[in-house]
């Protein structure tokens, strides 16, 4: 795309937009052969685009730790190689329904008095945590 430069001391002049760069977080056009950000009293319709890296979440499970049945329907199991410090679970509102301290490598949670549908469980085991998705029928 060619633009005609209308003020800034450059009158006259031909910037394009480029197509591709590598300038990584800075805007750049070509100007005269060289590089640069235009000046910002220029006049001119610019346009940039670029691709990201995907959007998401880094793995957050415990090494070592594990729970079934899942689904599950009265009781969930927990088992870890470390001492499991607490477990919470929360509906999909964010409102924790179930917190307990547990303090062993097995523990059994109670889901009887919980609705059907998913929770997700946060488990802290030696001072790091993890969330898990877990189903209740």
């Amino acid at each position: 795309i060619e633009l005609s430069v209308t003020d800034g001391g450059a009158t006259g002049s031909v910037f394009w937009v480029v197509t591709s760069s590598t300038a990584v977080g800075n805007p750049t056009a070509q100007f005269n052969a060289g590089w640069g950000i235009p000046d910002p009293l220029m006049d001119g319709v610019y346009i940039w685009s670029g691709t990201c890296d995907s959007l998401g979440v880094s793995d957050n499970a415990l090494a070592g730790f594990s729970y079934y049945p899942n689904p599950a329907t009265e009781v969930l199991s927990l088992k870890s190689a470390n001492t499991i410090e607490s477990v919470s679970l929360f509906n999909l509102l964010g409102q924790q329904v179930i917190s307990t301290e547990i303090g062993a490598t097995t523990s059994d949670i109670n889901l009887s008095g919980l609705t059907a549908g998913t929770y997700i469980m946060k488990v802290t085991v030696d001072g790091q945590t993890g969330t898990y998705k877990v189903l209740k029928n």
